[in-house]
């Protein structure tokens, strides 16, 4: 089987307080957030995920490491002991701990995803996910996997349990639509179309199949992009990071 080129991308996955301990705000399987880096090189993005992680533990004075979920004794109130930790040093600590800020992925060069473009908007559409206690910007392009593409099967992690954007119109299938019988009858004979209590879920690929039953039809338009043009297309989204949150001693 031919061997397909491959890229290499950091994403960063957020950090928040859940009033016990901090944790990455994304699970790294979901294969969302803000991709930071994008390398050609493992080893070159190896060593830039340790830097990211270093960084931000530095800027985070440590808190992240400390009180995480897995964190013992050992490391609680420990700033200065971690300062003195190398890049290296560090992120071991953070692999034992399972806190990681950024999460690194393998993809196929080829690969492509469905992205949302707004035609009211004459914009692609992101989504925002900087918390409270996050010190980087996270905003994001809205992006799925392209089902039954076998260049998925490439990918690590894997995109089994992969986070799927959808649209969800609210309402009941009346003033949804001008024909809500058969509107009805598509939903029923449709897997992918769900209509649970008055909300419609709809995923992006079922945009223009939908949009005829509709009213008001969605404004949206799904294109296909390679990764290296999401990653483009996100630069500008976190040219601003948020005000510095300040730690409470503990």
């Amino acid at each position: 089987m031919f061997q397909q080129d491959k890229i290499y991308i950091i994403r960063h996955l957020s950090f928040w307080y859940t009033d016990e301990w901090y944790q990455p705000m994304l699970n790294h399987t979901d294969h969302i957030g803000h991709i930071t880096d994008i390398f050609t090189e493992k080893e070159h993005a190896i060593q830039a995920w340790k830097q990211r992680e270093y960084d931000f533990s530095h800027l985070a004075n440590f808190e992240n490491i400390m009180y995480c979920e897995y964190a013992t004794e050992e490391y609680h109130g420990q700033q200065s002991l971690l300062a003195q930790k190398s890049v290296d040093e560090l992120f071991d600590i953070i692999q034992q701990l399972n806190c990681h800020v950024y999460g690194l992925y393998e993809y196929p060069k080829a690969l492509k995803q469905q992205v949302v473009f707004d035609l009211s908007q004459q914009q692609y559409e992101s989504n925002a996910c900087t918390a409270d206690y996050d010190l980087k910007s996270n905003e994001f392009i809205t992006a799925n996997f392209i089902d039954n593409d076998p260049l998925l099967a490439e990918v690590s992690p894997s995109t089994d349990t992969a986070f799927e954007h959808s649209i969800t119109l609210r309402g009941r299938l009346e003033e949804l639509s001008d024909s809500p019988l058969l509107l009805k009858n598509l939903i029923e004979n449709h897997p992918d179309l769900k209509y649970y209590d008055t909300e419609l879920i709809i995923k992006l690929k079922d945009i223009a199949l939908i949009n005829p039953f509709l009213k008001h039809p969605i404004l949206k338009e799904i294109r296909n992009l390679t990764l290296e043009e999401i990653y483009q297309l996100e630069k500008p989204l976190n040219l601003t990071d948020p005000q510095p949150f300040r730690f409470e001693e503990e």
